[in-house]
Parts: structure tokens; C-alpha cells; sequence
């Protein structure tokens, strides 16, 4: 007699769609392969102990397990509901064929009641779940405990009907005896954005500095932020608070963080909003874009923020391979590892910000305090920030202890849930944007050509033209959200082209007088 089911497996954090085979023949011995036989034992006193007392038949006999596939090797107690299961197929309890088209997970404890371990199964069950489509298997159900409903619904396919139980005799009963038991409701995978969520940290930013809009630029158009300034002018303060405008994760995204979070033994809680991470400016290239280990690919920094915000703090402090391991994820929106051990993608639409001291000392640019850098040093610190890096950084930001009154636009006069409520509109606008004609934005006669100009004057490369245009387009769909616009009617003007620019402060030659002109004796001092 020959019993067959699907469940999942995990090793470590790493889950995987494992097949359970229990063959039942006469005599008195037992045989386990595909686990080890520690772990096995274990198992098997908690099933046997489970079945005693609930009252539920113990199989006799000479009983043979496998788990396959054999090189998965699990470690984890998942595997004692597929198991007991089994187990009671071959005491007669259950149907053998109804468990050939199940798939069940789910811890035993000792008096019966299924175990939703919230550690492993909702950190790495994508894995099963998306192994489980793409085999092809013919699953018609799935099992899992009681509590197991706020994840089940994210990882399991749609199409799938999945059930949970509280105690392994429920699920007896709705094997056998067609008993109901309650079913996990299915969710839409939308994106959703709060307006009552709190903006402390935006709203704190001081107006008269001028660069909140371009946080809200940067939020709604999802560009890539450099933010330049002295110590304690508020960068870091800025870049936390673009997590605060950014929109709800979506239950795919969710359930790619939390596959790879688990691929790293970490755990992406549910009530995460938006990822944050600030990797220390000592990390390697391997911890910021992953790398490979004996259990297969690990995702980095970058990764693990995806549809969230990295943080480089210090930029010009990371070391210089780190640094242009940067290029290709901020242009393409993921990270291809290819290593002799294989390869592997992952998701790493993130948005960037990056955070520098103007100079080692951080006063180059202080009003109130004196540079001691010489021109010499500024250069080489300056020159970690690479042209074709910066290029990807589409905003630019100065900020100031000390800086005046600034003119402000219509952007910087908007609060945090004004700014929420304009980003989630842009945002919907521009992730059906192929093109600036698809949303009838076009520009206005003669501004694209002092754009080119204005490009070509400064060295502008080709992607950062490219780049600026992608500014402007985000500036004109938050002015037509303001007044509300029809699309159809818009123009990319004079106005958001000068906003754009504006933002490219590394393009700006009379900036970088700054920190190589020694003719600037209120920057540079050799006292």
C-alpha cells in the first residue's frame, strides 16, 4: 500500500515543496529517507502522542517514509500534518486518495492542535507556493492551522481553495466525513495608499529650505535622490521621511520581501508599511547587492528595500566597488546575481537616496563654519560620486544650516496628507505611462529645445537629458493633480523644466567653483 501527499518543508528559513510518501507493507520495522533521523523521531513521538490523545487509530506494520526530493533534507515540523495524515490513511481513517490531491503544512502539539508557526511558513511559503504552480502538481486543496489565514491568503494561488483547522480531528473529519471547515477569503492585490498616516517627519522639514517639493518629486515620480549638505542640515531626516509619502505594499510585493527576508533568516512582520534600510558605509558590495552562500542566492540591502526606500548615509565613505555596484539596479529595478553556482534575479525597485558631506569635514559648503580641507582632498572625496553614477541620481539637493528664505513653488506649499494624496494620483498616472504622449502630456514650443541647450552647456549626458525630462513630466502631473488638470489638456512648461533643473545641482558649474576653485577663500583655508 502506497500513500502519497504534498507539503512544505524548510530549511533553516528557506521553504521548499517537499512529497511525502508512506509505503505500508507487513512486518515490524520502520525505515526514513529524506530526513534525518534525529529529526524524524522527533516527528514521529509527536504524531504518536497527537493520535493517543485524540483518540484516533495508530497504524501497525512495517512502514517505509521518503521525503523527497532528497536534497532539501528539511528541518522543520511542518511535515507533521502531511505525516500524521498518512499515517491515519494507512490506520483506515482517511481516504489514501483524497491525500494524493491535497497539500497541507502544520505543526502538531502533543494533544492534537495544529501549530501555525508564524516564523517559518510566512517568511518563506512563497517558495512553495510558486513551486507549486510552476510543477504543474494536480492540487486541488490546501490545509494549514488555525491562524495561518493572515498569510495563507498572500502565498497560496488564487484559484486554490484553502482551509484552516484548529485540531488534527477537524481535519479527520473534513477528509472523511466532508465536515466544512472554514476558508482562508481570497485578497486583491492592490495598491493602496493612507491618508491618515501620520507625517511627523515631512512636516517637520522647514519650508524655508525649499526642497520639500523635491522630495515630492522624487516620491511621485520614484527618482533617485543625492542630498548634499553639511552636518545637521537634515539629511537623514529627509530621507526617512520619504518612507512616510510613499503607498501600502501591494500583497505580491509583500510576499517577495518576505520570501526574501527569510532567504536572509529574517522576518518581514506583517504591520511593516514601507522597507527602510540604512546599510553602514563599511558594508560590502556582497551585503548591499547579495551574494551566494552553501544554501543558494542571498538578496542584499538593496533588495531587501524593495518598494521602500535605501539609504546610503555617507555616500562617499562606501568603498568605491560598492559604490558602482549601484549602476545597474537604480537603472534596471533588480539585481542579477550570476555566480558559478548559478544564477538569480531579484526585485530591487527601490527608491535611492543617497546622503554626502559636501567635504571631509563637512563645511564646505557652511556659512557659518570654515572649511580646513584643501582643494586637493575635496577632489578625491568628490570623486567617488562618479558622472555616470550621478546621472542615475535624477535629484539633486542642497541643504543648509543657516539658508534664508527661498522662493517657493506650489509643491513646497503642500502638507504630508496633501502630498500622500498627490503622490498616490501621480503614481497611478505614471505606472500607465509608457511615454509622454500615452497621458497627452506634451511641451510647450521652444522649452524642450532650451532644455537641450541648458544640457549641452553643461556637459549633461545623454541619460541625465534623459533624466531631467522624467522630472519635468513627474512636476507637470502634480500641478495638474493641484488644479486638478485633465491630462489631456496638459503642457510641459518653462516652469517644470527650470523646477528640473534646478534639482541637478552636480550640473551647475558654479557649484562645483566651490570645491575646486582655490579663489574661494570663504570655502577653503589651510589653517
Amino acid at each position: 500500500m502506497l500513500i502519497t501527499t504534498c507539503g512544505a518543508g524548510f530549511r533553516g528559513a528557506i521553504g521548499h515543496l517537499v512529497s511525502i510518501q508512506l509505503h505500508h507493507t507487513r512486518g515490524a520495522r520502520f525505515h526514513v529517507s529524506g530526513l534525518h533521523w534525529n529529526h524524524a523521531r522527533h516527528i514521529l513521538a509527536r504524531i504518536h502522542a497527537a493520535l493517543e490523545v485524540s483518540g484516533l487509530p495508530r497504524p501497525s506494520g512495517a512502514l517505509t517514509l521518503h521525503i523527497g526530493p532528497a536534497h532539501v533534507k528539511p528541518e522543520s515540523n511542518e511535515l507533521d500534518l502531511p505525516i500524521a495524515l498518512c499515517l491515519l490513511a494507512v490506520a483506515g481513517a482517511i481516504d489514501s486518495n483524497k491525500l494524493a490531491t491535497l497539500f497541507s503544512m502544520g505543526e502538531l502539539a502533543l494533544d492534537g492542535r495544529l501549530l501555525a508557526d508564524e516564523s517559518n511558513p510566512s517568511r518563506a511559503n512563497f517558495t512553495c507556493s510558486s513551486t507549486m504552480v510552476e510543477a504543474g502538481l494536480e492540487i486541488n486543496r490546501c490545509l494549514v492551522p488555525m491562524g495561518a489565514e493572515t498569510w495563507a491568503n498572500r502565498f497560496f494561488p488564487s484559484q486554490l481553495p484553502t482551509f484552516h483547522a484548529e485540531h488534527l480531528s477537524e481535519a479527520v473529519d473534513f477528509l472523511q466525513n466532508n465536515i466544512p471547515l472554514p476558508r482562508v477569503p481570497e485578497v486583491t492585490d492592490t495598491c493602496t495608499f493612507t491618508d491618515h498616516w501620520p507625517t511627523p517627519q515631512y512636516d517637520s522639514i522647514a519650508d524655508s529650505t525649499g526642497n520639500k517639493e523635491a522630495l515630492v518629486l522624487a516620491a511621485a515620480g520614484g527618482h533617485h535622490a543625492f542630498i548634499l549638505g553639511p552636518p545637521g542640515s537634515g539629511k537623514t531626516l529627509m530621507a526617512r521621511s520619504l518612507a512616510e509619502l510613499l503607498p501600502n505594499l501591494t500583497i505580491t510585493d509583500r510576499a517577495h520581501l518576505k520570501h526574501m527576508h527569510a532567504m536572509r533568516n529574517e522576518v518581514f512582520h506583517a504591520d511593516d508599511r514601507i522597507p527602510f534600510r540604512e546599510p553602514h558605509a563599511q558594508s560590502t558590495p556582497a551585503s548591499i547587492t547579495g551574494a551566494w552562500n552553501a544554501l543558494g542566492a542571498m538578496p542584499g540591502e538593496l533588495a531587501l528595500s524593495h518598494r521602500g526606500v535605501f539609504c546610503m548615509d555617507e555616500f562617499p565613505e562606501f568603498a568605491r566597488n560598492a559604490i558602482e555596484a549601484l549602476r545597474g539596479p537604480l537603472e534596471n529595478g533588480y539585481i542579477d546575481l550570476n555566480r558559478a553556482q548559478g544564477s538569480h534575479r531579484f526585485p530591487a525597485k527601490t527608491l535611492t537616496v543617497a546622503t554626502a558631506n559636501p567635504c571631509p569635514c563637512g563645511h564646505l559648503t557652511s556659512r557659518n563654519n570654515r572649511c580646513r580641507c584643501t582643494p586637493g582632498t575635496v577632489r578625491k572625496y568628490l570623486s567617488r560620486m562618479t558622472g555616470p553614477l550621478m546621472d542615475r541620481f535624477s535629484i539633486h539637493i542642497e541643504t543648509q544650516l543657516d539658508r534664508g528664505p527661498a522662493e517657493l513653488s506650489d509643491i513646497s506649499a503642500l502638507s504630508g496628507k496633501e502630498a500622500i494624496r498627490a503622490i498616490s494620483w501621480v503614481r497611478a498616472k505614471k505606472e500607465k505611462l509608457t511615454a509622454p504622449s500615452s497621458l497627452g502630456l506634451d511641451w510647450e514650443p521652444g522649452v524642450k529645445h532650451q532644455l537641450h541647450a541648458w544640457s549641452q552647456q553643461r556637459g549633461v549626458s545623454r541619460r541625465g537629458f534623459e533624466s531631467i525630462q522624467h522630472v519635468a513630466e513627474t512636476a507637470c502631473l502634480i500641478e495638474a493633480w493641484k488644479h486638478q488638470k485633465a491630462t489631456e489638456s496638459l503642457k510641459i512648461s518653462e516652469n517644470h523644466m527650470v523646477l528640473a533643473t534646478r534639482f541637478r545641482i552636480f550640473d551647475q558649474t558654479e557649484w562645483l567653483d566651490r570645491a575646486f576653485n582655490p579663489q574661494w577663500p570663504q570655502y577653503h583655508t589651510t589653517e
